[in-house]
């Protein structure tokens, strides 16, 4: 095992601004703007003689956070096949090029409607050594891998013996930093539960000591696999990619009647900082009693006792049902601030979408997004577990909102940090440094 040190629940990413040129390291500049400088040298030092034929195998049991590499591979004609546990074709990928195993997906669904949030998790978890197998008789000797951290180890190991490379999206920080934060979280509130399911905890510890290289979507991520002791080079940073076709601001005044109104449509969960925003929008509403707070989804089993126990069911929160994109795109442009004072995230696409419609966020170090954030220009950074610096920072954007000294349209969309052509363009360059050259 590569990890020699326990990362800390609380590593500090470092702040970047995704503006052309305005990140404060000159490498992470270089690096995103055009991938032609010298930090990917260390990739496959004789990839630029002769480029490497093999092509990928994309699986994942389920299907959006593979979506973009799969479709990026595809283009260039290095998409072997995409394997999912889902029922829908993807964007992108030649159905001929898809195999689906939608089984997966029904079983998933009826333990979340069945179970509630955190044994549907275990339950959906629980079925990836099934998936594995699906997985492990598609490959051939030439092939490459791309997955998860913990769901394909098998299929890890036979693609090296073959000379193959396997390749892991860490969705989240390194297995013991999740452990750590989400453990601490836990037993804050008297949960007497592991923080993940404790098979795949342990089969993601050793996908950490296979893969050959990761790719990082935040900062965050990457420090807290650097204090876990993986080396550098390993890690590729490549921050996921938002749809700003869709996500952007609508052409529309706000209501100059509407009361303020904060939005949060990551779901409920201790980890994603559930009760800390309530507590925040409780001190909201003290100041300003008109104050309402939109949410995407239900409390659940896990956060619903607690709300009632600490009173936060008297609040005024507006839940939705799951939104389509559009659907979502005209919620967040009916919100003025959005909110996700998360403990743990990889790098969550919400808030960006959010920032995307024009939103200012309010989110902390551990959410991933934080990459994103110009503080004061179009967003806040707070500590985590700190509702008074949450709501400090809403009422802060409040004000500037009520002075017209911020509107949707004054957002700073950057379409080198967020746009699919950025993230295609990253992703292939990261591969043609390992020595990867498309058909």
């Amino acid at each position: 095992m590569n990890a020699t040190k326990k990362a800390s629940p609380e590593i500090m990413s470092s702040e970047i601004s995704w503006r052309k040129g305005s990140s404060k390291d000159p490498k992470l500049n270089n690096g995103l703007s055009s991938l032609e400088n010298d930090d990917n040298q260390h990739l496959a030092p004789n990839s630029r003689k002769t480029k490497n034929k093999r092509k990928f195998i994309v699986a994942n049991i389920i299907r959006s956070p593979s979506d973009p590499h799969a479709a990026s591979l595809s283009k260039s004609g290095m998409l072997k096949k995409y394997v999912c546990g889902t029922r829908r074709l993807t964007v992108g990928v030649a159905p001929k090029k898809q195999r689906l195993y939608p089984v997966y997906g029904l079983l998933s669904y009826l333990g979340f409607k069945t179970l509630g949030t955190y044994r549907g998790e275990c339950n959906r978890l629980a079925l990836c050594p099934s998936f594995e197998k699906r997985v492990l008789k598609l490959l051939k000797e030439g092939d490459n891998l791309l997955g998860g951290i913990g769901y394909l180890n098998n299929c890890i190991e036979k693609v090296q013996e073959w000379g193959g490379l396997a390749i892991l999206d860490a969705r989240n920080s390194h297995p013991s930093s999740f452990w750590t934060i989400v453990g601490e979280e836990y037993a804050r509130w008297g949960v007497q539960l592991p923080p993940i399911y404790p098979p795949h905890h342990m089969r993601q510890q050793r996908s950490v000591s296979l893969a050959d290289y990761f790719f990082v979507p935040s900062m965050f991520v990457k420090n807290s696999f650097l204090a876990a002791g993986i080396p550098e080079e390993k890690l590729l940073y490549l921050p996921y990619p938002v749809d700003l076709s869709t996500f952007r601001p609508l052409d529309r005044e706000r209501p100059k009647n509407r009361p303020l109104t904060i939005s949060c449509a990551s779901g409920a969960s201790l980890r994603k900082g559930t009760l800390y925003l309530l507590e925040a929008f409780r001190i909201i509403r003290e100041q300003i009693p008109s104050a309402r707070l939109n949410f995407v989804g239900q409390y659940g089993a896990q956060i619903g006792p607690l709300a009632q126990k600490l009173g936060f069911d008297q609040l005024p929160v507006n839940f939705a049902d799951r939104m389509n994109h559009l659907q979502l795109v005209q919620w967040l442009n009916d919100s003025d601030i959005y909110v996700l004072p998360s403990l743990e995230e990889g790098m969550v696409r919400s808030v960006a979408e959010a920032m995307a419609c024009g939103l200012p966020v309010v989110t902390t170090p551990n959410s991933g997004t934080n990459d994103l954030i110009d503080e004061d220009v179009n967003g806040s950074i707070v500590p985590i577990r700190d509702p008074q610096a949450t709501a400090n920072a809403v009422l802060k954007w409040w004000e500037k909102i009520q002075a017209g000294a911020y509107t949707h349209a004054d957002a700073v969309i950057d379409q080198e940090a967020l746009g699919y052509a950025a993230f295609e363009k990253r992703f292939l360059g990261y591969l043609n440094n390992l020595g990867f050259g498309g058909s």
